[in-house]
């Protein structure tokens, strides 16, 4: 008897001891066992927390384009409200509740919410240059941009959207506030790749010089991309840049984007009119249009270059000419 109760003491002893995560565990190995998990998922929270740890499990390519997708929009809640939702108007969806991921008002702002999260994800993994401190001379994200699926998606995810009376970056506000350091990064992002596109050696960002090598730029990363780049780059703010040193000019394409730029800012208030669109480019640029500015000082730099250039080519012939007289003036 004292056998049997010493036993059944050591087995009440363990079953007491016993830690409640000493249980069969499993773990996220891969990226297709991360989208089952993500396409099972119902609950905000849970979707939530997979974004936090989907980075590391692989998926290359189609992890950034994801990710991205799942961004897009994150600034406007009406991005998130389903048909029903809007049918039914603001104040028949109001209903305060809390979850782990804060306060809300509307079912919608919990979407939003996963959203922001990864976006946040994309500008702590992708859109910040990790290297900065390793002092390397590519920033990390180049390796991903160069893959044609993902810098066409990150295109998409800057691209500029129709305002009231106005066009704007979707994905980025043009005023940043000081506290959101992720949008920061972002905006550190588009800088970066207009800098490839137009072979800027050195640019200012953030207070902080950026450079890259002549190396790197020679890899005409977004050369064909101009157009898109002038849209960014305003919608930025930064127009300016194009008025600085770059390895590669601004091509016909980026030169007709200024322009249509220019002429399509609504609004503008002229001396003895209502507001209204300008006439001409001539008349944007007396307004106080950006993009007409540069334009007009770009197409006045090229068109002087090309005076100066047949200029010197006229003094080499004269120069070849009178070289050819005097030989045979010998």
């Amino acid at each position: 008897m004292a056998t049997n109760t010493g036993v059944a003491t050591m087995a009440e002893s363990e079953t007491k001891n016993s830690h409640p995560l000493a249980v069969d565990m499993e773990y996220i190995p891969s990226w297709e066992k991360w989208k089952e998990l993500w396409a099972a998922a119902t609950a905000a929270e849970i979707k939530h927390s997979l974004l936090h740890f989907g980075w590391a499990t692989g998926g290359g390519v189609e992890k950034v384009c994801l990710y991205l997708d799942l961004a897009d929009g994150y600034l406007d809640k009406d991005n998130f409200r389903l048909p029903e939702e809007v049918a039914r108007g603001w104040q028949y969806n109001k209903r305060d509740f809390g979850t782990p991921l804060g306060r809300f008002e509307y079912a919608y702002q919990l979407r939003q919410a996963v959203s922001t999260k990864a976006f946040q994800v994309l500008c702590q993994k992708f859109f910040k240059n990790t290297d900065v401190e390793a002092r390397r001379d590519e920033p990390s994200w180049l390796c991903w941009v160069k893959e044609d699926a993902v810098l066409e998606k990150v295109l998409w995810f800057l691209r500029t959207e129709s305002a009231i009376g106005d066009f704007k970056l979707r994905n980025l506000p043009r005023r940043l506030r000081d506290s959101d350091n992720h949008q920061k990064v972002l905006r550190e992002f588009a800088l970066g790749i207009s800098m490839f596109a137009l072979g800027i050696p050195r640019l200012s960002i953030s207070g902080r010089d950026v450079c890259w090598n002549n190396a790197i730029l020679e890899g005409k990363l977004l050369h064909d991309k101009h157009s898109e780049v002038v849209e960014l780059l305003n919608g930025l703010g930064c127009l300016g840049v194009l008025l600085g040193e770059c390895k590669y000019p601004l091509s016909e394409e980026g030169l007709a984007k200024l322009k249509e730029i220019a002429l399509r800012e609504q609004w503008i208030r002229l001396p003895g009119y209502e507001k209204r669109s300008p006439c001409s480019i001539e008349e944007a640029s007396y307004a106080g249009s950006e993009a007409a500015q540069v334009y007009l000082i770009l197409q006045t730099n090229n068109k002087e270059k090309r005076r100066l250039e047949e200029l010197v080519r006229q003094m080499n012939l004269a120069e070849a000419a009178r070289r050819k007289v005097k030989q045979l003036s010998v």
